[in-house]
């Protein structure tokens, strides 16, 4: 076990489904190094897409 990381303490990481706006942050856009920005489709809960500001 991790002292970083406790089981009894929730991590928010997108891996563990806790990825609101203000818990973590969007690497760049791998192709161009553009900011990712966030559209929403439907509802917080049923999907999101991540597109790049600069190619889309």
């Amino acid at each position: 076990m991790s002292a970083e990381n406790p089981p009894n303490q929730p991590n928010n990481s997108p891996a563990n489904g806790d990825c609101r706006p203000a818990s973590c942050s969007l690497l760049p856009c791998p192709f161009c190094g553009g900011k990712p920005e966030v559209e929403r489709k439907g509802t917080m809960r049923v999907s999101q897409i991540i597109v790049c500001e600069d190619c889309g």
